[in-house]
């Protein structure tokens, strides 16, 4: 998996090196693409083309073709109709956000996989009070991890209160 902006610079680079088949060739076999937040490439008609030709080739060999964005393939401003044809041509769904149980999982799952000390009652207060994407929990988690590392003290202590302070503030409008 790889979001958009990643493949867009993949696409730069190779293009800056004369190297548009390697890059095709490396993704053109794949079983499974995965190509998250397609919001980064509005408004970019080269990487959106070569997108566009990517799933064809992909498809056409029989794999699969995964592609994410914050809004429907047809509210999004900037991008060509053949790249909202292809993701109308396969089932496009709305998911929620997490609600604060599967937040809480989620955190809980991340702290084990990223061996970050994270007590019960953390975990649910980030989880009430972070409604936020799996993606930022997983930063929340990580974060709190280096700043308990460098201020050398448990993440339960005064840090996840001055944590979520700053989180909360800074994601205010």
């Amino acid at each position: 998996a790889l979001t958009a902006s990643q493949f867009a610079a993949e696409l730069a680079a190779a293009s800056l090196n004369h190297s548009i088949n390697q890059f095709q060739a490396r993704y053109r076999d794949l079983d499974v693409f995965v190509c998250e937040d397609l919001t980064a490439l509005e408004n970019r008609p080269e990487t959106q083309q070569q997108l566009v030709h990517l799933i064809d080739e992909i498809l056409k060999t029989g794999g699969r073709v995964i592609l994410t964005a914050c809004k429907p393939p047809g509210e999004l401003r900037g991008v060509q109709r053949r790249l909202v044809n292809r993701c109308h041509g396969g089932t496009s769904t709305c998911v929620d956000s997490p609600g604060p149980a599967s937040r809480a999982a989620l955190l809980a799952h991340f702290a084990v996989t990223k061996q970050v000390p994270l007590p019960p009652d953390a975990i649910d207060r980030l989880a009430a009070e972070l409604a936020v994407s799996p993606r930022e929990l997983l930063a929340a988690v990580t974060q709190l991890d280096a700043y308990a590392r460098q201020a050398r003290k448990r993440i339960a202590d005064d840090l996840l209160p001055r944590y979520l302070a700053h989180e909360i503030k800074t994601s205010s409008p």
